[in-house]
């Protein structure tokens, strides 16, 4: 099944994807897609110059996290500290200070990826006293990015 993206170039969704990740997208149709994506709650057919400066003038300094397995991922006791780093990022995210927390689930070495609301020296003393960090069963790069204040993840629910 081909849709459209909201680039206007065709997505393919493999035939076993009876409920796609982004469900809105094929229920709802491409004009509730743009409808979301627009600031103002309206339809639009066309991203002009302006409304482009007008976001990039809203866009702020944030920092990026991208965690991986670190050397002593499998140690044993791991499976509790990364309990206990899990227990700190809810509280980092309750705090307003990681608002976006994204564990990444495909079985690689990337862990995850979360977006801080600060500096990349915030974060940076942040992680660094992580207590996977500390023990080695995690590491991390820091680096400094740019969003919009008020993006957010969708609601709703994907494939599990």
């Amino acid at each position: 099944m081909l849709i459209q993206s909201l680039l206007g170039s065709e997505l393919l969704v493999p035939p076993d994807a009876s409920t796609p990740r982004m469900p809105h997208i094929l229920a709802a149709g491409y004009a509730t897609v743009v409808h979301n994506f627009s600031s103002r709650g309206t339809i639009m057919s066309e991203i002009t110059d302006e409304f482009v400066t007008q976001m990039l003038s809203r866009a702020r300094d944030f920092s990026i996290v991208i965690l991986k397995a670190g050397p002593n991922d499998s140690s044993p006791g791991a499976e509790k500290i990364i309990w206990e780093h899990t227990r700190r990022n809810f509280l980092l995210r309750a705090r307003g200070l990681l608002p976006i927390v994204c564990p990444v689930t495909d079985g690689s070495d990337l862990a995850g990826i979360g977006i801080f609301n600060g500096d990349v020296y915030l974060a940076r003393s942040i992680m660094d006293q992580d207590p996977a960090v500390k023990e080695g069963i995690l590491v991390y790069e820091a680096h400094p990015c740019r969003s919009f204040p008020g993006d957010c993840l969708p609601s709703g629910r994907g494939q599990g």
